[in-house]
């Protein structure tokens, strides 16, 4: 097995297949699971790829995985199956490193917080808190006297308060270095240059008798801009320029080139200026960003690798660093390489030196990683696709193409081959052509048209006519706010359309949500427009007695139920989540304030609705029928304030962005191609994520005029035939789990729904997980036993009391007369494992009865009772249809004063 390998992953070519069978194949060569590294770029992927390891190791017999593991192991495939169960076993008693990159620097930064001055229990937040950070930095401004600068900048920016931030947060999640020194004070003296230069050009041409009204016209400027703007600006001589040929001498033009003289120094002082004051700026954001997050000790992702950077860089030893946590990683296997940012490679380039040197006693050390440059879309956020090539020739990989697609139809591979072919060759010389393994035929087709939502409709129509279902419909858009417009167009249009957005699955979007919420604002603003928004929605008429709610005292959950209770609103789902997420907060106001932080979506994710996303939500994604849509509105601007000058990848030059710049500096110019350039690479890249999403039908809707299919050349097509798939009568059940016997020292190990929070709450309940998965339950002296145990363990995190009460309700189970009858005379498994549904499950305690199986999830408190329920539920549909016998469900409370049971 190759040592350091890549593999160029186009769209549909199996790349996931390709990691889990490198992964099993580390496997069967004897590495210790917790010495492979895999790293994703979303905790959706983390999951699948966890999920498929250990199914296919699970299923392995008649796999198309057992061939290609046996190449590349060299081993037999019966001697690869006869290993099967035990490293199936030692792969579930592993400590499995597969993660987010994020996850991954979290865990870095958590072991050397203190160096940061973070604690090692920091939260981390999904959204920013925009407004705090803003107005503190706001206030270090004038701290420090700094005022002035950022009304300069804004002078010289001519942009908005906000957009000078957005520009602080790109250059600080990317940490971009513009350190840059300046002399220049003041303009004055370059401007003055500039119009005496131009002066010499306007005299001569308004005293030329040739000289047309049009030349005279275009001489007569007030201002740098104006003069910047000016096409016969971009000439190298004005001898090439009609209207002043006429006029022409060698005195014209060696004004002319003394104005471009002029224009470019003045252009590299305010230059100067700019990057000076941005900078400086920047860093006092910088500063005041990190102040308030080790503060509030509550960091975004964003913030993980910054504090992780600043941590090499400014307080421990690198070498020391990576020595603490390189000792056990043998093994990288890193998804989407094509999306790696600068700084993520900066901090995982140790690793991967270390690994390639291959010297010493780990010869055998190994980096494997998958990707495609063509699918490179989030460069806006840092992603850096030549990296995929810059780190395969530095470390020597081999670099291997995969060329056969297992996703999309036979009409829908070739389609993309012929349109796609021509243009990737254009940009980057090479184009990896690839070879459909479906043998259906597919559907194909482009329409152009002059009304594209109404052609949008009309082949919705046209799909569900063909018998396919809502469920198997995606249409992919440009923007967010696209969406919004093709959902209101579809329900207007067609009867009984059920669309699914990222917005309308927004928990806080809902129509019976946001009124609560509307109420309780009016409660804590006495904003009749709160009130007004609440009476609107559920079409109030009637006085409501306002008084009956304010001259309460109460927690917000118990507000939100007495608003349910008073104006009739349907218990759901929903409404309980809600509850619960109210149940966390104090007071009215601290929710209030904290709403922009609450990112949940809704329980019910309406499966049989036409699924409406941008395109770049839909990467990763794959659907059967496919629609995607031009957009609806004019292209974006064409960048930011600054233009990167890179060469691979290293950052040469930063440019202050001017119109007309171009015309009298060349390296600029050098500079500003490339950057549209990548504009068009990053559209390109785009529209073949959109195109390969499709498995069965592409169809895709261009408008006529100014289309962002204009650069494919795209021609009108009709090609194969819509197919809808077949509805089964009964599900497919998975094969029968095979219950292995206890695990220990699993109860690190949640799914991604579980995401960690070392708050001593978590802690106390992971610790009480732990010692019931130690205990021998006919034992009461065997408490003592695991709580020893569990002490070594949690004993950092928790006081003595916390092990006195552990005990004590340990000691109330194993005593409880109702928890004996449960299991008695059954077989005991405990801390489960099991995958089902493309999720990971772990079941805390299933007893098995030769009639009926009972699952018990453990809890410590009543917090979130609905969510109880409901991942018992998850469970207790799992155990069913794998056991194919029926199968309970019960909660058990260990409450401090006693134990609860409730069924599910």
């Amino acid at each position: 097995m190759e040592r350091l390998l890549a593999y160029e992953a186009s769209a549909g070519t199996g790349k996931t297949f390709a990691l889990v069978v490198r992964y099993l194949s580390l496997l069967f060569l004897d590495v210790n699971p917790s010495n492979i590294l895999a790293l994703t770029f979303t905790n959706k992927a983390a999951n699948e790829m966890r999920v498929k390891i250990l199914n296919r190791l699970k299923n392995l017999k008649d796999s198309d995985e057992l061939k290609i593991i046996s190449q590349l192991t060299k081993i037999e495939t019966k001697d690869i199956l006869k290993k099967q169960p035990q490293i199936y076993k030692k792969l579930l008693d592993s400590d499995i490193k597969i993660t987010t990159i994020d996850s991954f620097f979290t865990t870095i930064l958590r072991k050397f917080a203190m160096h940061t001055g973070l604690s090692p229990d920091f939260s981390i937040s999904s959204k920013e808190d925009i407004e705090n950070l803003y107005l503190n930095f706001l206030s270090f401004v004038y701290r420090f006297n700094k005022d002035k600068n950022l009304v300069n900048l804004f002078l010289l920016e001519r942009k908005k308060l906000k957009d000078i931030f957005s520009l602080f947060e790109n250059l600080y999640e990317n940490m971009v270095e513009i350190e840059f020194e300046s002399n220049v004070v003041s303009l004055k003296g370059y401007e003055k240059e500039v119009f005496a230069s131009f002066e010499k050009i306007k005299d001569f041409i308004l005293n030329c008798p040739k000289a047309s009204n049009r030349a005279q016209k275009s001489v007569l400027l007030e201002n740098i801009d104006e003069i910047l703007s000016k096409k016969w600006l971009e000439k190298d001589s004005l001898s090439e320029y009609s209207d002043f040929k006429k006029c022409f001498s060698d005195e014209l033009d060696s004004y002319f080139f003394e104005l471009k003289n002029a224009l470019k120094s003045y252009i590299y002082a305010k230059e100067s200026i700019y990057l000076k004051e941005l900078y400086d700026l920047f860093l006092l954001f910088k500063e005041v960003n990190i102040k308030i997050k080790k503060d509030s000790d509550r960091l975004t992702f964003k913030d993980i690798a910054v504090f992780v950077y600043r941590l090499l860089q400014t307080s421990v030893n690198k070498d020391f660093l990576y020595f603490r946590l390189d000792s056990k990683i043998d093994h990288i296997l890193i998804d989407e390489f094509q999306d790696t940012s600068i700084l993520q490679y900066k901090l995982l380039e140790p690793f991967i030196e270390e690994i390639a040197s291959g010297e010493g006693q780990k010869k055998s050390r190994s980096f494997f990683y998958v990707g495609d440059v063509k699918q490179s879309i989030y460069r806006f956020r840092g992603g850096f696709k030549e990296l995929f090539y810059f780190v395969a020739n530095r470390f020597h990989i081999k670099t291997i193409p995969m060329d056969t697609n297992y996703r999309s139809d036979i009409n829908i591979v070739e389609f993309v081959n012929e349109i796609f072919e021509p243009k990737y060759k254009e940009f980057f010389g090479h184009f990896t052509k690839v070879k459909p393994n479906s043998k259906k035929s597919g559907y194909v087709e482009v329409r152009k048209s002059k009304e594209v939502l109404d052609d949008l409709v009309d082949m919705v129509k046209k799909l569900l006519n063909e018998g396919v279902l809502q469920r198997d419909i995606a249409i992919l858009c440009f923007k967010n706010e696209e969406i919004l417009q093709v959902e209101e167009k579809l329900k207007q249009n067609i009867q009984n359309i059920k669309v699914v957005t990222e917005t309308s699955a927004k928990l806080l979007n809902q129509k019976n949500i946001s009124a609560i919420v509307e109420f309780l604002k009016y409660i804590y603003f006495k904003k009749d427009i709160f009130l007004e928004n609440f009476r609107h929605i559920f079409d109030i008429k009637n006085e409501i007695d306002i008084e009956n709610y304010i001259s309460l005292q109460h927690t917000p959950a118990i507000l939100a139920k007495k608003i349910i209770k008073d104006f009739s609103i349907d218990l759901d789902e929903n409404i309980l989540k809600l509850i619960d997420i109210l149940n966390g907060y104090e007071s009215v106001g601290e929710f209030i304030f904290d709403l922009q932080r609450i990112d949940e979506s809704v329980i019910s994710f309406y499966e049989e609705g036409i699924k409406v996303l941008t395109i770049h939500k839909s990467k990763g994604l794959e659907f059967d029928h496919v629609i995607v849509l031009d957009r609806l509105g004019a292209p974006g601007g064409g960048g930011g304030s600054l233009v990167y000058d890179y060469d691979g990848i290293e950052l040469k030059r930063v440019f202050f962005r001017k119109s007309g710049r171009e015309k009298v500096d060349s390296e600029y110019r050098l500079a500003l191609e490339k950057e549209k350039k990548l504009q068009k690479e990053d559209l390109l890249n785009s529209l073949y994520v959109a195109f390969t999403r499709a498995k069965h039908t592409l169809i895709v809707l261009q408008k006529e005029q100014k289309s962002a299919f204009e650069i494919l050349n795209l021609k009108e097509i009709k090609t194969g035939e819509i197919v809808a798939k077949e509805e089964k009568n009964s599900e497919k059940l998975d094969k029968k789990f095979d219950f292995e016997e206890k695990f220990y020292g699993l109860q690190n190990i949640r799914t991604k729904k579980n995401k960690k929070i070392f708050t001593k709450e978590t802690l106390f309940g992971e610790c009480l997980h732990y010692i019931l998965e130690m205990v021998d339950f006919s034992n009461l002296n065997s408490i003592d036993k695991a709580l020893n145990a569990a002490y070594n363990r949690y004993g950092r995190f928790l006081e003595k009391e916390d092990f006195k009460d552990l005990k004590n309700r340990v000691e109330n189970l194993l005593k409880n007369e109702q928890f004996k009858n449960y299991i008695s005379s059954a077989k005991i498994y405990k801390e489960i494992p099991l995958s089902y549904k493309e999720d990971m499950k772990r079941l805390d305690l299933l007893i098995e009865r030769d009639l009926r199986n009972i699952v018990i999830d453990y809890k410590s408190s009543k917090e979130g009772i609905y969510s109880h329920k409901k991942q018992l539920r998850e469970y207790v549909e799992a155990v069913k249809k794998i056991t194919k016998k029926d199968t309970d469900g019960i909660i058990c409370y260990l409450l401090f004063d006693k134990i609860e049971f409730e069924k599910v």
